[in-house]
């Protein structure tokens, strides 16, 4: 199995470079960074659908497909109880495969 090994330059410090700004949709952003940690997990989801994505020890084994089915449903449910793009939400529960779900989701 070959893994993917990515490097980001570390010449200077990034949080410095990337300074606060409000987007059109009214959402504050760092300047370049990745929009969005579940666009990063869509990316993975469709090169390595079958892999696994989280492993709980002692608990589930979760591939990037079941990672991205079970957060897409709790964004769902969010949604149909008022909760949409900007709002905070807060988890609270135990570390492990169900709060990186709830993480997602949210």
């Amino acid at each position: 199995m070959s893994q993917l090994l990515v490097e980001y330059p570390q010449t200077r410090n990034g949080w410095c470079d990337n300074p606060l700004a409000r987007a059109a949709d009214g959402i504050l952003r760092y300047g370049n960074l990745t929009p969005a940690l579940t666009e990063l997990l869509d990316v993975q989801v469709h090169t390595f659908a079958a892999r696994e994505a989280v492993v709980e020890i002692g608990g589930p084994r979760l591939t990037y497909r079941e990672l991205w089915y079970s957060a897409s449903r709790i964004a769902g449910g969010l949604q149909e109880h008022g909760i949409g793009y900007g709002d905070r939400v807060a988890v609270r529960m135990p570390v492990g495969a169900r709060w990186v779900q709830a993480f997602l989701g949210a």
